[in-house]
């Protein structure tokens, strides 16, 4: 299950832009931004939950996401992949909490949606597969 954390404008353009199929979970701190989204695939999710996903977009605020993970680290699985789509945030802020692979956007989120494609910068060597496969049709 893929699970996105937060629901600010990077997730928003990304959810408006992908085609993809299955149900979308989303969390976010107020579920009613969640609900607001007008989107059949899109479902919020809360905490109890988190143990279902697999892989975890965190589309937070860079100063967000340290204390995201420290706070609800015990809620996933031990083998969850994150990403962080934070620009500002460096991957030795976050390694010691979790495994995270830092996934940025070249460029900006309206931009994203003005030219229909995105371009997201992963380290070399990390499998993107389920990356793709979430983000089909933006890159």
């Amino acid at each position: 299950m893929y699970l996105v954390v937060g629901i600010g404008k990077l997730a928003q353009s990304i959810l408006k832009l992908n085609s993809y199929q299955e149900k979308i979970y989303v969390y976010s701190r107020t579920k009613t931004k969640v609900d607001e989204i007008e989107d059949e695939r899109v479902s919020y999710i809360g905490k109890d939950e988190f143990h279902k996903a697999s892989h975890v977009f965190l589309m937070l605020p860079a100063s967000e996401i340290v204390p995201f993970l420290e706070s609800n680290h015990s809620y996933f699985k031990e083998d969850v992949i994150f990403y962080s789509f934070a620009t500002a945030l460096l991957t030795k802020d976050v390694s010691t909490i979790r495994n995270v692979i830092p996934c940025k956007l070249a460029g900006h989120a309206k931009q994203m949606v003005e030219d229909q494609s995105g371009l997201f910068v992963v380290p070399e060597g990390v499998n993107c597969d389920p990356l793709v496969h979430f983000l089909v049709q933006i890159l």
